[in-house]
């Protein structure tokens, strides 16, 4: 247990911007060997071929686990990932694991103290990033019935696992936010969370990496001169004075984790494509159409524009759409290589409560008129 590699653990509810701040996060830290774990709802991974711009090839590697929610009931595929890491233990420095939107993290934390796994890895820190702007809606901050509570009454229950079993909540997409709003919600967050040890602020979705990594929140102060990678060893002070070292080990409920995904099967995904050019400003209108009309929570993919030739990113938070043709999907998605190869396929992955995708194809094709299936 002396030599134990650090594994940080990123959660969030859909559409947070927990890849666009792991991103950020990992082009910023160029002195660490990354092992990266991303986990997808859906049956198409998107967010590792943005991950994939960011660093260079000797610095990390990815191992995606797509279509469902890893480490659940008897998923084993973060186990079967661990154990590989395990072996190349001497080639990485630290692990970031990426958990899906709809996913309590407990379950990875549940495999890391597995037998196989506890004396290689140890948890550094879970963090959860949080959408601010839609904290602060009325969905969360007041207690009242709407239109499609069952939905809502769902998203508040993933979200506050996702609280209770965090050591530090990052708060997101706050660049247009004034102070008062970042008090409102920090008092809130420490009504629902009591036992919270700290917030953070991401401004244009950056997080410093001293925040980040290397905070050591689950091991014994015995355990902190261990820490593997050739950093200093000086302990990182919050802002507010409390120190980020010397606390004992975090207690995580284990018992909860399937719970979500178990007793609630409405949260669905699925995947469309399209052969036909799109107009982006069509799409993009069918896409927010699509988000007031119907349950959808998330969208993100590929699609490939009328006079464009790489594929453009497409990314949506509910109705918030962006259909951003001048950041280009590459590399590690299979949609970005056929069209490569000129088969000018686009791919969106939409993710909802109760989301009809029979409904979703058929208003897609209304706007767009273009095909979809």
């Amino acid at each position: 247990m002396n030599d134990r590699i650090p594994v940080t653990i990123i959660t969030g509810f859909l559409g947070a911007g927990k890849t666009t701040l792991l991103s950020n996060l990992i082009k910023d830290t160029e002195d660490l060997r990354f092992a990266i774990v991303v986990n997808e709802f859906g049956e198409v991974s998107i967010d590792d071929a943005i991950l994939r711009q960011h660093g260079n090839a000797t610095q990390f590697e990815f191992h995606n686990i797509a279509h469902g929610l890893v480490a659940y009931g008897s998923d084993s595929r973060f186990l079967d990932t661990l154990l590989a890491l395990k072996e190349r233990c001497s080639l990485i420095d630290h692990v970031l694991v990426e958990t899906s939107g709809l996913a309590v993290p407990t379950g990875v934390i549940e495999v890391l103290q597995d037998q196989q796994l506890s004396n290689d890895f140890v948890l550094d820190a879970t963090i959860d990033v949080i959408d601010t702007p839609h904290f602060l809606s009325p969905d969360f901050l007041e207690d009242r019935i709407v239109q499609g509570g069952e939905r809502l009454s769902s998203l508040r229950e993933v979200f506050q696992y996702q609280l209770d079993c965090s050591d530090v909540v990052v708060l997101n997409k706050i660049d247009d936010l004034e102070q008062e709003a970042l008090h409102i919600v920090e008092n809130n967050l420490r009504r629902r969370s009591p036992s919270l040890r700290f917030i953070e602020l991401a401004y244009h979705g950056k997080l410093d990496k001293n925040l980040a990594l290397g905070l050591r929140l689950n091991q014994s102060t015995v355990q902190l001169s261990n820490y593997r990678t050739t950093r200093s060893p000086a302990i990182h002070i919050h802002r507010d004075g409390h120190e980020h070292s010397g606390l004992g080990p975090h207690e995580h409920g284990l018992s909860t984790h399937q719970h979500v995904h178990d007793h609630d099967p409405a949260w669905v995904s699925f995947a469309l494509h399209s052969h036909d050019r799109q107009d982006g400003s069509l799409l993009k209108s069918a896409l927010q159409h699509i988000a007031t009309s119907e349950q959808m929570l998330r969208v993100k993919g590929s699609a490939c524009l009328s006079g464009v030739d790489s594929p453009a990113l497409v990314q949506g938070v509910r109705n918030r759409i962006e259909v951003n043709a001048e950041q280009k999907v590459v590399s590690g998605n299979k949609t970005a290589r056929r069209l490569d190869e000129g088969a000018h396929e686009s791919e969106l992955v939409f993710i909802g409560y109760h989301l009809d995708r029979e409904n979703v194809a058929a208003k897609l094709e209304e706007f767009t008129s273009t095909h979809w299936h």
